[in-house]
């Protein structure tokens, strides 16, 4: 990652990175990230669906709020693991339009060819910046790489392959007790399955 391409990225206010302040009360310190940039890496890009709130983010902001109850903290916990393949991942949404029903985010998807258009444009404009040729790409949640998937076009010109698109649930729906544990030992497990396909550096 270049200072160049970090700077570029500033214009899209869901773009972000798999890395947080150790210390648990600058959580939302985000210009931790700035501070380390040799740790971020396009080897693997995390792709949420969308904004899930209408309140204001800023660059790099995104995953690294409080509130939504607690769970970017344990996009933390789970992702910010030294000498793991998560540490300092790329990260953004799919869909830059925020909307906390991922069955009305479908929808637009479905019926509306502009809000396709301008979606997959937002995106690509942040893949081309980072320069992405076949990533493993993490969705979270069914819906994400549902919609992926059908972007044939965005995946041959990255050379997003089927099989380099790996799923994580969306913390929404670890609502059980021992739910964070859960989903902290998911990203574990798929981290496992995704050291044996890349090369850490």
């Amino acid at each position: 990652m270049t200072l160049n391409q970090f700077e570029k990225l500033k214009e899209f206010k869901t773009a972000s990175f798999a890395l947080w302040n150790p210390n648990h009360k600058k959580f939302t310190d985000t210009e931790y990230i700035k501070e380390n940039l040799k740790s971020l890496h396009t080897r693997i890009i995390i792709l949420g669906l969308n904004p899930s709130r209408r309140v204001k983010i800023n660059f790099l902001e995104n995953f690294h709020k409080l509130g939504r109850g607690g769970r970017d903290r344990w996009y933390a916990e789970a992702f910010n693991k030294e000498k793991e393949p998560f540490c300092g991942a790329y990260m953004s949404d799919f869909i830059f339009y925020p909307e906390t029903n991922s069955k009305e985010i479908e929808l637009k998807w479905k019926e509306k060819k502009s809000f396709r258009k301008n979606n997959i444009k937002n995106l690509k404009k942040q893949f081309k910046i980072l320069n992405i040729n076949n990533p493993v790409i993490i969705c979270i949640g069914r819906c994400t790489k549902l919609l992926l998937s059908q972007c044939k076009e965005f995946c041959e010109e990255f050379s997003i392959t089927v099989t380099n698109i790996y799923t994580i649930g969306n913390t929404n729906g670890y609502r059980k007790k021992g739910a964070k544990e859960k989903f902290i030992n998911d990203v574990k497990n798929l981290g496992k399955n995704i050291k044996k396909i890349i090369k850490l550096t």
